[in-house]
């Protein structure tokens, strides 16, 4: 791979940790505000969903986001090893 390619194959790994990071941060937000509002009027099995849904939602967000992280680290080695500055 040139140096041009792994420095785009690097910067897009970041730019999905970040876009995954924001989409779990806009979840968790919605989680809190829709439970404030509407939570003296959720039974028992509708706060199970959405716990469960959040749940989910946040163990496939967190795969992911460890998945591009590993994507960034191992771009970045690749640099390194070439000798080029990574940063």
């Amino acid at each position: 791979m040139t140096q041009e390619l792994i420095y785009d194959a690097l910067y897009s790994a970041l730019a999905l940790t970040d876009s995954i990071l924001q989409i779990w941060i806009t979840l968790t937000f919605a989680v809190i505000v829709s439970t404030y509002v509407a939570g003296k009027r959720f039974d028992r099995y509708v706060y199970g969903l959405v716990s469960a849904l959040y749940g989910f939602a946040s163990f496939v967000l967190l795969t992911r986001f460890v998945s591009a992280a590993y994507q960034a680290f191992y771009y970045k080695d690749l640099l390194a090893e070439k000798n080029f500055e990574p940063w």
